[in-house]
């Protein structure tokens, strides 16, 4: 998995790197999962 800090403090981690595009974003006080794949129809 590759982690990537911003400017802002932000810690974010690609998840399964070669089955899709989900990433966790790490604030600090709170963990958001953000899916970027297509839609399924």
């Amino acid at each position: 998995m590759k982690t990537w800090t911003t400017k802002s403090g932000y810690k974010v981690t690609r998840l399964l790197p070669f089955r899709g595009n989900a990433y966790l974003v790490e604030t600090g006080t709170h963990n958001i999962l953000v899916d970027t794949g297509s839609k399924s129809s």
